[in-house]
């Protein structure tokens, strides 16, 4: 955290009451603090807060999460480079979209734009429309007929259902006919 100037009172906050927990040996609830605090745009975007959380998540042994966090922090440390390296390599099979969606809802919300420059060369080399990163992160689906495909199940199943609830009534009315 060289560049703690630069960074807001209340990341600062988070970040000093996450090193406490940390001091005191509980990681646990530290992970806690900045999965709360994650949910704030401030927080989100900084790479302070980014790094930090994802130095915690490699101590813990949960690389891939600590490799995806370390990423969108823009800092390339060393250190960092086989954790961030595990994630790109898992997920570089995967549709651009399927990528962003791993991606904090707060970061998707602000816009991939707001990234470091570094996190923004690293999207655009994976498929990412230089121009996609100025808006929101609209997540849609490949293809708009699997939507579609999901709802007619839906509604088929629902059907079925009404026509056994319906078969269900019938038949209990019948047995009750037999005995009286």
């Amino acid at each position: 955290m060289k560049e703690e100037s630069t960074t807001s009172p209340s990341v600062l906050g988070a970040l000093n009451r996450a090193k406490a927990e940390i001091e005191k040996g509980r990681l646990w609830r530290a992970k806690e603090i900045f999965q709360g605090s994650l949910s704030q745009e401030r927080h989100a975007l900084e790479p302070d807060f980014l790094e930090a959380y994802g130095v915690l998540l490699n101590e813990i042994g949960d690389r891939f999460q600590a490799g995806k966090y370390l990423f969108l922090s823009g800092k390339r440390h060393e250190e960092y480079a086989e954790a961030i390296s595990l994630y790109l390599h898992r997920t570089r099979r995967t549709h651009i979209n399927d990528l962003i969606r791993q991606f904090p809802a707060t970061i998707r919300r602000q816009g991939l734009g707001h990234l470091s420059e570094i996190v923004r060369k690293e999207l655009e080399t994976r498929g990412v429309n230089p121009k996609d990163l100025q808006h929101r992160a609209e997540i849609s689906s490949p293809s708009s007929s699997a939507s579609w495909g999901d709802r007619y199940a839906l509604w088929v199943l629902a059907g079925v259902l009404i026509l056994v609830v319906i078969a269900a009534s019938v038949g209990f009315v019948t047995i009750v006919r037999w005995f009286l």
